[in-house]
């Protein structure tokens, strides 16, 4: 049976990133988005990073915004 999730990671109130889960019925599979520019975020699986971003390059006149990377997840071939 497929199904999927949608998790918020937050500091307080302030949502700093967004954790997609996903299983086709047969495999999990899962994605992160940023959500804050401020800080550097690691995700760990098993103790591996699955996921590293650093801050993101804002200006202070320029606008928030999102940025995304693509991910390695240990034990699946890109």
């Amino acid at each position: 049976m497929a199904d999927g999730a949608l998790f918020l990671l937050s500091y307080g109130t302030n949502p700093e990133a967004v954790l997609f889960v996903e299983s086709d019925g047969k495999e999990w599979h899962f994605g992160l988005a940023r959500l804050s520019g401020a800080a550097r975020m690691t995700v760990k699986l098993d103790d591996e990073t699955a996921w590293e971003v650093g801050p993101s390059q804002l200006g202070p006149n320029q606008n928030y915004n999102a940025s995304n990377a693509p991910i390695f997840i240990p034990g699946i071939d890109p």
